[in-house]
C-alpha cells in the first residue's frame, strides 16, 4: 500500500504523506496477511531445506569414496589443465580398443583419450574448478581434498535444489499445489538424493536433466485445461528444449538414453493429430544434440561410444570382477560372448526386479506410484505421462542388467516422477476417508511424511 495519499483542493491536486502511525499499519498488515507473511514462509522454508542440505553434507561427506567419482574428478581437472578430454587411468582395455580400431594403431600413453565417459558432468566440474583457481595440491593434514569441498560438492548440491524447483513445478503442472508443495518437501527429506548429491558420480545432474526433460514434454504435449490449445509455436519451443535436455542428460549418462523411445511415445499418444511429425522431431533433435560427441568418438577410436559397450562383458564368465578393464588383448569370441551376456542379463535383471523396482527409492511412495497403474486418471496426459514412464524405467531395468550397479543406480533419475504420482496417490486416498476434522487430516499428512522420511533415510539401490 502507498505511504501517500492523493489530495484535490479547487483545481491542484497535492499528494498528501500518511502519518507514521498509518505506515506502522500497513507494515503490520503486510507482514500479518499480505506479501510479507507469504516472503517469511517461502524464506523459512528454503532456509529449512539448506540446514538439512548442510546438515547432511557435514555429517556424511567424508571424501569421495567410489573409484568412478575420483575417475570423473580426473577428468574434470584434465579438461581444465589441457582442454583436451583426455584420463590419466589408462585401462589396459582402452589401450587394446585403441590399437585394433584406429588407423593408426596407436595406444597413445601420452595424452591417452577418454572412449568410456560422457562429458558434459567433466566439462562442469572442469569450469568449476577453473572458476575457484584450484592448484589440486593435497594437504596430508586433512583427509578434505579441496576441489571436492569446493567444486564437486556444490555441483551435485546445485544440481538437487533446481530438480526440487522442477519437480514443485511438475506438480503444479500435472496436479495442484498441494501435491506439489509435498512433494518436494518428500525429495528434500530423501537420504538417496542428498547421498547422490555428495557421491561426486553425476547422478544428480542426470537426474536434474531429466526431469527437464519431462518438464519441457509435459509443457510441449498440452496445457491444464482442455479447453486451451496449445499453439505450435509453443509446441515447437518446448519440444526443441526438451529434445535439448534429453541430450545433455544423455551425455552426461550414457543410461539416460532409454528416455528417447519413452518421450517418442508419449508425443505419439499426445499429440494425435500429429503422430509422426513431433516424435520425429524429437528424436531428430536429440540425435544432432549428441552427434559431435558421437562424432568425436568415431574420430578418437573409431566407435560411436568408445569402449563403453564393451563394460556389459565386465564381472561375467568370461571376465569375473574388473578383470576386463585390466586385460590388454582380450579374447572375444561372438559365441562365448552372447552366453556370457545372456546368463549375467538373465540374473541381474532378476535381481534388480526383485530388489531395485519395488523399493525404489522408499517402498511406501514407489508401492503407491504402482497402485497408479490400476487406476485411470482423468486428464489424459497425466495418465499418458505415467505410462511412458514405466517403459522409459524397465528400458533401464534392461539395460542396467547388462550394465551393472553403476547404471541401476540411474533408477534415481526417475524418483521425482515417482513421488509425484505416489503423493498424489496418497491424497487421493486420503480425500476419500473424508475426515470431518481438519486437524485428522493434517495428522495424517504428518505421519505420512514422517514415515517416509524415516523409509527414504534407509533406501538404497
Amino acid at each position: 500500500m502507498p505511504y501517500y495519499r492523493r489530495q484535490k483542493t479547487g483545481s491542484r491536486e497535492t499528494v498528501a504523506v500518511k502519518p507514521f502511525e498509518s505506515r506502522i499499519q500497513d507494515l503490520v498488515y503486510n507482514v500479518d496477511v499480505g506479501i510479507g507473511l507469504k516472503l517469511i514462509k517461502h524464506g523459512l522454508y528454503i532456509l529449512g531445506v539448506l540446514v538439512v542440505m548442510l546438515l547432511y553434507t557435514v555429517t556424511q561427506f567424508k571424501g569421495l569414496k567410489e573409484a568412478e567419482s575420483m575417475d570423473y574428478a580426473q577428468l574434470g581437472r584434465n579438461l581444465m589443465q589441457t582442454k583436451s578430454f583426455i584420463t590419466q587411468c589408462v585401462r589396459p582395455a582402452s589401450m587394446w580398443y585403441l590399437i585394433e580400431n584406429t588407423k593408426k594403431h596407436d595406444p597413445l600413453i601420452d595424452g591417452h583419450p577418454d572412449i568410456l565417459h560422457p562429458p558434459v558432468y567433466p566439462a562442469l566440474l572442469a569450469a568449476g574448478f577453473r572458476a575457484v583457481h584450484y592448484n589440486f595440491d593435497a594437504d596430508a593434514a586433512s583427509y578434505l581434498y579441496p576441489p571436492e569441498q569446493w567444486v564437486v560438492i556444490p555441483l551435485g548440491h546445485l544440481a538437487t535444489l533446481l530438480t526440487g524447483l522442477l519437480v514443485f513445478l511438475m506438480g503444479l503442472r500435472l496436479f495442484d499445489r498441494r501435491v506439489a508443495l509435498i512433494s518436494v518437501s518428500l525429495f528434500y527429506l530423501s537420504n538417496m538424493v542428498w547421498a547422490d548429491a555428495i557421491s561426486g558420480l553425476g547422478v544428480s545432474l542426470a537426474t536434474f536433466f531429466t526431469t527437464l526433460t519431462f518438464y519441457f514434454a509435459i509443457l510441449s504435449a498440452g496445457t491444464p485445461k482442455a479447453d486451451q490449445p496449445v499453439t505450435t509455436w509453443r509446441r515447437l519451443v518446448f519440444c526443441v528444449l526438451s529434445a535439448l535436455a534429453c541430450a545433455l542428460a544423455i551425455l552426461t549418462r550414457y543410461g539416460t538414453v532409454v528416455l528417447v523411445p519413452a518421450l517418442v511415445l508419449y508425443y505419439v499418444f499426445s499429440v494425435p493429430k500429429h503422430r509422426v511429425f513431433w516424435p520425429l522431431l524429437f528424436a531428430v533433435l536429440v540425435a544432432l544434440g549428441v552427434a559431435p560427441w558421437l562424432a568425436r568418438n568415431v574420430l578418437v577410436s573409431g566407435g560411436l561410444l568408445g569402449l563403453a559397450p564393451y563394460t556389459a562383458l565386465a564381472d561375467t564368465g568370461l571376465f569375473p570382477g574388473d578383470l576386463l578393464e585390466r586385460t590388454l588383448a582380450p579374447t572375444i569370441k561372438l559365441g562365448a560372448v552372447v552366453s556370457a551376456l545372456k546368463t549375467k542379463w538373465m540374473s541381474g535383471f532378476a535381481d534388480l526386479y526383485t530388489n531395485a523396482l519395488p523399493t525404489l527409492g522408499d517402498g511406501i511412495l514407489a508401492g503407491l506410484f504402482f497402485a497408479t497403474f490400476f487406476y485411470r486418471f482423468v486428464r489424459n496426459q497425466v495418465h499418458l505421462f505415467r505410462w511412458c514412464l514405466l517403459l522409459a524405467l524397465l528400458l533401464l531395468l534392461a539395460l542396467a542388467a547388462f550394465f551393472g550397479p553403476a547404471t541401476a543406480r540411474l533408477l534415481h533419475i526417475f524418483w521425482p516422477a515417482v513421488i509425484l504420482y505416489g503423493t498424489v496417490f496418497f491424497f487421493m486416498l486420503l480425500d476419500r476417508l473424508d475426515f470431518e476434522l481438519r486437524l485428522i487430516n493434517m495428522g495424517v499428512l504428518v505421519a505420512f511424511m514422517l514415515v517416509c522420511a524415516m523409509q527414504i533415510g534407509r533406501a538404497h539401490v
